[in-house]
């Protein structure tokens, strides 16, 4: 779900958010966890540099909402920087490494590069918070001007998640007193020839819950189309992939005694065909530049106790399965 999380000033000032110096941090007075990890490695306080000059890169020739709303994803980016530190799954040096950079290339894509045009962002319009109760929360990145099919195709899947969260806070036309909406751009990857952008959405339409799912905008800029998965994986690859995926989810769903498996991740060791589709559907995969992050929504295999399940792909172990000819977008 995005998250909308105000980290403390220490930390945004750390980044030299509105700071002119591009020196992030005074190493000397680095006094928490994260700061101290980034001056112990020379690698990461240059990345850390690097990342702020991209920051105030990117602010140029935004207008003053689009920068407030940077300022928050900023922020929200932030958290999940800290998190390699706070909760690590990997070595926290080169967690925050893969992080900063991916970051950092998101950033300096926003003023345009030769490979895709200047991105601006979507917000919601001041008019849009009329609805009496409803709540709506945009933070999406589009191409300003597109030159090519590619990023017109681009542009008009963000514009569906915008007009899907603008839907669940309106019934024809009439506001929804208690409804909510959030549909936020997590940080896309962007290369010369790929782009994948997950999109966070949640939404409460009244009752007892709410929903949350994330989907992936994953543009192959070269072939000028959405890709897919057979793009990358086939035949006896994409079953290997499909397995490695099966083994995370059923540790999770074990993980967390849910009762109500269903039976397409059920302890078999094979795939049903639920699995089968639910994995070989593109927009749940996030390309990183490490890893491929596969998150399916809650209600994709019936296992409403055990949240939603996923898994992480490194690019060290599907490599290998890969098909004849593709690369992996880093």
């Amino acid at each position: 779900m995005y998250s909308r999380i105000v980290t403390s000033s220490a930390l945004i000032a750390s980044l030299s958010i509105g700071v002119e110096s591009a020196a992030a941090l005074d190493c000397g007075k680095a006094d928490d966890a994260v700061s101290k990890v980034i001056c112990a490695s020379p690698d990461l306080v240059k990345a850390d540099v690097a990342l702020n000059e991209a920051w105030k890169g990117a602010q140029h020739g935004l207008i003053p909402r689009e920068r407030e709303r940077l300022l928050q994803n900023q922020k929200d980016w932030l958290s999940t920087r800290d998190s390699c530190v706070k909760f690590p799954k990997t070595p926290p040096a080169q967690c925050l490494a893969q992080t900063m950079a991916l970051r950092t290339r998101f950033l300096a894509a926003i003023p345009g590069t030769p490979a895709t045009s200047r991105l601006t962002i979507v917000t919601e319009d001041p008019s849009e918070a009329k609805n009496p109760g409803g709540s709506l929360y945009l933070m999406l990145f589009r191409f300003a001007e597109p030159r090519n099919e590619a990023e017109r195709l681009f542009n008009a899947q963000v514009d569906a998640s915008a007009s899907s969260a603008r839907g669940e806070v309106t019934s024809s036309g009439e506001a929804c007193g208690s409804c909510e909406a959030n549909a936020g751009m997590a940080t896309p990857l962007i290369t010369s020839d790929f782009i994948s952008a997950p999109v966070e959405q949640s939404s409460y339409t009244g009752g007892a819950h709410g929903g949350g799912w994330t989907d992936v905008i994953n543009i192959d800029l070269k072939k000028q189309r959405l890709s897919q998965a057979g793009d990358w994986f086939e035949g006896a690859g994409l079953k290997d992939v499909m397995r490695m995926c099966l083994k995370e989810v059923q540790a999770q769903v074990k993980e967390s005694k849910a009762e109500d498996m269903d039976r397409s991740i059920d302890g078999s060791g094979q795939p049903s065909d639920t699995f089968k589709k639910a994995f070989s559907d593109i927009s749940f995969w996030t390309f990183t530049g490490t890893s491929i992050d596969v998150n399916f929504p809650t209600e994709t295999f019936n296992v409403y106790s055990a949240g939603s399940q996923g898994c992480k792909l490194s690019y060290e172990n599907v490599t290998p399965k890969l098909k004849a000819g593709a690369v992996l977008p880093r």
